[in-house]
């Protein structure tokens, strides 16, 4: 998707379309992008990219699709990380000098856990979806 989020819930789109994201959506969303960012460069990449809110507003979304231990994963990177204005520039850092940052370190170790429990996050964000995709609501047109 192209284009900004509105303070509203709804998003617009290139050629001025808006949609309204529901609760559902918003979850699934949040919880994608962070698997990618997550598997793409780990917690020092995450606090060095997203914004403070962002992190802040995965912890509710993994809980609403059943990941308790992955959503107190990042809680505990969070107490990690310390004063959430340094997020990008102590992770940054830890990255750039991954061989002595003391944070790094703590961050892989986060990293291990929260790879323990991908393949069920993955699971749980399936049935998630499944459970709110709409589909089960739909006539199949077999007339059963």
């Amino acid at each position: 998707m192209s284009g900004t989020d509105d303070s509203d819930g709804s998003a617009v789109v290139d050629g001025g379309d808006e949609f309204v994201w529901d609760r559902a959506d918003s979850v699934m969303f949040a919880i994608e992008i962070f698997i990618g960012e997550w598997h793409n460069g780990g917690f020092d990449q995450m606090f060095t990219n997203w914004q403070p809110e962002q992190v802040e507003e995965l912890v509710p979304a993994l809980r609403e699709v059943g990941a308790e231990r992955q959503a107190d994963v990042i809680v505990k990177a969070i107490a990690v990380m310390g004063s959430r204005e340094e997020w990008r520039s102590r992770a940054g850092h830890a990255m750039r000098n991954w061989q002595t940052d003391p944070l790094h370190a703590q961050l892989q170790s986060l990293d291990r856990e929260m790879s323990d429990l991908a393949d069920d996050l993955q699971e749980r964000l399936a049935r998630y979806e499944l459970a709110h995709s709409g589909d089960a609501d739909e006539d199949d047109g077999s007339g059963t």
